[in-house]
């Protein structure tokens, strides 16, 4: 069980993971950083089945597998705020004409990807945390038999 928990588990981090990796390598505008996050993604997969393989049992498995996928999505906002802002400063230039109307729609529309991304962040951020909390540390039921 903990290996598709590793596959399936490893798969979500990844994906979250390299998201966070190509938008944070983005901001360099560096050309040989195009495979980045490709390779994120293959490297967060496999380090995801390992933390799977290398956990004691299933439920610590998903427990930690959904707090680092809450690590990576918390931090998606940030990312994406700096990389509408760098956008912002390479597009802006007072000498060309009509270049406040460009920087005012990157600005409007980097603002409200920013804020669609703060609320996702936010809100799957939140349910992955809570969702690590609370299955990795169950309680265990105890039966106490009563003595005669």
């Amino acid at each position: 069980m903990r290996i598709i928990t590793g596959l399936v588990g490893g798969f979500f981090l990844a994906a979250f993971g390299s998201i966070v990796v190509t938008v944070a390598l983005a901001l360099s505008f560096a050309p040989d950083t195009q495979h980045m996050g490709g390779m994120a993604f293959l490297i967060l997969w496999v380090v995801g089945f390992v933390i799977s393989l290398k956990s004691p049992s299933t439920r610590v498995a998903i427990c930690r597998l959904c707090l680092a996928m809450s690590l990576f999505v918390f931090v998606l906002p940030i990312t994406n705020l700096l990389l509408t802002g760098n956008l912002f400063i390479a597009q802006y230039n007072p000498i060309v004409e009509f270049t406040t109307n460009r920087s005012f729609g990157l600005l409007l529309t980097g603002n409200m990807v920013t804020n669609l991304m703060g609320y996702f962040g936010f809100l799957v951020g939140f349910f992955f945390l809570i969702i690590g909390l609370l299955i990795g540390h169950a309680p265990k039921a105890l039966i106490l038999e009563e003595s005669k």
